[in-house]
């Protein structure tokens, strides 16, 4: 069984994207007005061989400083992809490799729902065919975590090709 579907528009949490080999991320939303998506999710699930998988669950935030985590009122769903992810914009043109997707940006994704076992594991897993970023947050740089340019050491620039010459 292999079914492909797009998400609601959501917030994008949790980026790993530019790990080796597998690449993450989540998406969180607001369960309310995304019914027919939650019920086109639970569909596939009934009608899967793993009636009981969980394709996504109550996202949770950290309660102050502490070390606890409530329930926030919205869904969060993990992604997963072996290859080089397809970026779209807003008005469906690509967009290259994009290693600075930061959390919140709003994006879609488009996913293929399959079911696995191996080894001894078995359920249901979402790989991710391609994002459209409809508002990019970039990931961290200098700026966003504090820092302002100064006089000093400059890192020299970078050559295009990735290999030595």
């Amino acid at each position: 069984m292999t079914t492909k579907l797009v998400t609601p528009v959501g917030e994008i949490k949790l980026p790993k994207l530019d790990v080796e080999g597998k690449k993450t991320v989540a998406l969180t939303f607001d369960p309310k007005g995304n019914e027919k998506f939650l019920d086109e999710i639970n569909k596939v699930i009934a009608e899967s061989k793993f009636p009981k998988a969980k394709l996504y669950k109550e996202d949770k935030s950290r309660v102050g400083d502490t070390e606890e985590f409530e329930p926030n009122g919205k869904i969060i769903m993990n992604f997963i992809s072996h290859y080089p992810i397809k970026y779209f914009d807003a008005k469906l043109q690509p967009i290259g490799e994009l290693k600075n997707l930061g959390w919140g940006s709003k994006a879609k994704i488009s996913f293929t729902v399959k079911e696995f076992e191996v080894e001894g594991k078995k359920g249901l897993c979402k790989y991710i065919n391609g994002i459209q970023i409809l508002e990019l947050v970039e990931g961290a740089s200098g700026e966003s975590v504090g820092f302002t340019e100064e006089e000093g050491y400059a890192q020299p620039e970078q050559k295009e090709v990735p290999w030595e010459e």
